[in-house]
């Protein structure tokens, strides 16, 4: 083999490994350097076109898939694989093509069954496609499977009667009808055929709904006027898009699980509805939630809004927790439930997919309720997510600080007159279509800042307010603190905050200030009330932020990493919130809160099944769980977390040798054993020789004395004929027991040797018969 093939199996089965953790951007890297060592290698190719899909990287998992069916031709697999991502991006009429192409693949390669279900996805996609129906029927015809060929030259001849070739719709039913010539439902097709009437046309399955919700999604981002090339949308559009995408694969996630056999759904529906503790609701519940969806999508899409709202409440209603589904029911009810509209908002806005399209929308309903005052706050907060969209991704967070002092400013308005011109001045800016370029082009106005200094915010083009005294108050507090002289800069804080008292950054930098100077309790409190403004304000990522800030001061409170987990959870950080379980399930450990601690863990594992990082927590949190219940000594407890531990990593060796250990502790040897051998019998291969090896030592260096692992281990050393090895090891553990004083674990290891009839036959014999009379 040659270096580079050797680097290339290396980083392939890298990429194996992290796939098999479900770590797929690690497998994306391995596969990737795969490639640069063998760029047109048909199984590097397929494997990063898969992790590229369990990411949701279409666009790139579908190049990967065509660059291989271009390589491998004959081979049907990428062509399955393509037509399952036509499918879940919604080009249904590309999805049936590849399908069909798939189907004739693997006939050629004699796979009748494989050919057969490609063919039935095909019709599952468009089940008034005449071609695949006679595919399939010829295909049944030949394998002698008349019922089913007959059924499908029935839909055949429905078909054809639909699109308005009578002719050849009887030539196919009277075909059918020589097949077998008493058939009732061919003899009806032909009489119905006669009078004139309508074959029965195939309907769309029940369930499964997912792809043709998607395309209809995709039919409304198509552009009105033929030939522009890319439509744009205002902020409420491009958001409800967005939204109806998400809401569709969600019955992706719903079909992927009842096709899964009982295996735990990730990423579906239950995953996001309320209660559940992460476990799956019953099949009835979910299956109503995915009607209802499926139906508002299909309302939306031909226009019937009204009653799409009434399906995505009553889904809602059974469960459906899901931003997206907030938004647009909050976007779809603002007319005539505005007070409901704004309950739903509150929930959405939460999450920034929708945060800018949430506040635009509460801000119409208050000032359609002449609530100016809370209309023009809400204005604000949108234009500033906006702005925040002009500018590089370093300067966004600093520009978005930059408008506290602004809404400082505009607390302090009361003038209708001039809150209705600044709501009229924001609409006009974002309720449009170009909003991005026009911003853009309104911060060319704005005049150039020096180097080094923050971007100045849009909205002071629009007001007048003393916003730029309080940046610049700031900017000298940080300066005096950079010098040292902190007594200095804290009375220039305090001082600007005469002026700006709610200006939260000012606050933040005051308790900069204090851990500074040591004083760490009063900074904590500090950064505290500041992340409760900030929840209050519905700014759930700078709260977040800031209290990331205070577990790292006050690592042993248990209230902010309580808060923390709720805010990650609302907004949808899954992996973060898990994060967070586990250290505060940390805590209680090293607080000895058992009890806590183990409620704590257990709650990260629930949640880790909305993650698609679910066997990577898993395996970390059972890990906790079960070190917990060996602390309580509770074997039979911990033996269920090792089990489960264990069928998550088979090939580890640790939750084995746990289990075999425990197993034995509890007066279960038969299960132990059994254990034992299945462990054998998996890594029995050439390249896991020294695992097994390692694995019997370890085992019989807690039990030296135990005859059927020795037995194991005589049988494996035998099965490589090392009888020498054999030897070795039970002399070794032979000195061992003796060592230990356990006499009767030497006469049994002593009995091992002997019946191998090792070349110091003797000597053996002697050490045996002289500890039989020291038994004695």
């Amino acid at each position: 083999m040659s270096a580079e093939s050797a680097q290339f199996q290396t980083l392939m089965s890298q990429g194996h490994a992290s796939a098999w953790d479900q770590d797929w951007e690690k497998a994306v890297d391995a596969y990737r350097l795969a490639l640069q060592e063998s760029p047109d290698h048909p199984m590097a190719l397929a494997s990063l076109g898969l992790a590229h899909y369990q990411l949701r990287q279409f666009d790139e998992a579908l190049r990967l898939y065509q660059r291989c069916s271009a390589i491998t031709p004959d081979d049907p697999m990428p062509f399955e694989k393509i037509a399952r991502i036509y499918e879940r991006v919604g080009l249904l009429h590309e999805a049936v093509q590849s399908f069909m192409q798939a189907g004739e693949m693997q006939l050629k390669a004699h796979d009748v069954d494989r050919a057969i279900a490609n063919f039935k996805d095909a019709i599952r996609l468009e089940p008034k496609n005449q071609t695949v129906h006679t595919r399939l029927a010829m295909i049944y015809d030949k394998l002698g499977k008349i019922e089913d060929s007959i059924a499908e030259y029935l839909i055949t001849a429905a078909i054809m009667q639909f699109l308005g070739d009578n002719a050849k719709a009887l030539q196919v039913v009277q075909y059918a009808l020589q097949m077998s010539p008493d058939h009732p439902e061919t003899k009806n097709a032909l009489t119905m055929l006669k009078s004139g009437h309508q074959l029965p046309i195939p309907e769309p399955q029940k369930g499964g709904t997912g792809p043709v919700r998607m395309a209809q999604v995709r039919q409304m981002e198509l552009p009105d006027i033929k030939n522009e090339p890319t439509p744009r949308y205002d902020p409420l559009t491009e958001t409800r898009l967005a939204a109806l995408k998400q809401m569709a694969s969600l019955l992706f996630d719903q079909s992927d699980e009842s096709k899964s056999n009982g295996q735990v759904s990730r990423r579906g529906i239950h995953a996001l509805t309320r209660g559940t503790g992460g476990l799956s609701p019953e099949q009835a519940e979910r299956t109503r939630i995915q009607l209802h969806l499926s139906q508002t999508i299909d309302l939306q899409t031909a226009g019937q809004d009204e009653q799409g709202a009434i399906e995505l409440e009553r889904a809602i209603d059974l469960g459906l927790n899901q931003s997206a589904s907030y938004y647009v029911l909050g976007l779809l009810i603002r007319h005539r439930a505005p007070q409901k509209a704004l309950k739903n908002l509150q929930k959405s806005v939460k999450n920034p997919d929708y945060a800018l399209a949430s506040y635009l929308i509460m801000a119409e309903i208050y000032e359609k309720s002449e609530q100016y005052k809370e209309a023009s706050a809400n204005y604000l907060q949108a234009l500033r997510l906006a702005d925040a969209q002009t500018v590089s991704p370093e300067e966004a967070d600093e520009l978005m600080q930059l408008y506290e002092p602004i809404f400082e400013s505009q607390l302090r308005v009361h003038e209708e007159k001039d809150l209705r011109n600044l709501c009229t001045v924001i609409n006009g800016q974002l309720i449009r279509s170009d909003w991005r370029e026009y911003l853009k082009e309104a911060r060319n106005q704005l005049p150039l800042q020096s180097e080094g200094s923050p971007p100045l915010p849009l909205a002071e083009m629009l007001l007048e307010t003393t916003s730029s005294h309080v940046v610049e108050a700031l900017v000298i507090v940080k300066q005096l603190a950079s010098e040292g002289k902190l007594r200095t800069a804290m009375e220039e804080a305090f001082h600007a905050l005469m002026y700006a008292p709610t200006y939260l950054p000012l606050h933040i930098q005051i308790g900069e200030l204090l851990i500074t100077e040591g004083r760490i309790l009063e900074a904590t409190e500090k950064f505290m009330v500041v992340s409760n403004l900030y929840i209050v304000r519905g700014e759930t990522a700078q709260a977040i932020r800031l209290l990331n800030r205070v577990t790292k001061l006050a690592p042993m409170d248990l209230s902010v990493r309580s808060m923390l987990i709720d805010l990650l959870k609302s907004i949808g950080r899954v992996d973060d919130a898990i994060q967070q379980y586990v250290d505060l399930a940390n805590v209680y450990y090293l607080l000895a809160e058992l009890d806590m601690a183990r409620q704590t863990y257990q709650a990260a594992l629930a949640l880790s099944q909305q993650t698609s990082s679910t066997r990577a927590w898993a395996v970390q949190v059972l890990n906790k769980l079960a070190d917990i219940e060996l602390q309580s000594l509770d074997w039979k407890q911990a033996i269920k977390f090792f089990e489960q531990l264990r069928s998550l990593e088979p090939l580890e060796p640790s939750p084995r040798a746990t289990l075999i250990d425990l197993y034995l502790r509890i007066g279960l040897p038969s299960a132990a054993f059994n254990e034992l051998d299945a462990y054998l019998k998996l890594i029995n291969s050439p390249e896991q020789l020294s695992k097994a090896s390692r694995f019997l030592d370890d085992l019989l260096a807690e039990r030296p004395d135990n005859i059927e692992i020795q037995k194991r281990l005589v049988t494996f050393y035998a099965s490589q004929n090392q009888v020498p090895v054999i030897i070795e090891k039970l002399d070794a553990l032979t000195e061992k027991c003796l060592g230990q004083e356990n006499i009767e674990g030497a006469l049994a290891t002593l009995h091992h040797l002997i019946s191998i009839n090792p070349p110091n036959l003797k000597e053996y014999l002697k050490l045996y018969d002289d500890l039989m009379n020291q038994k004695k």
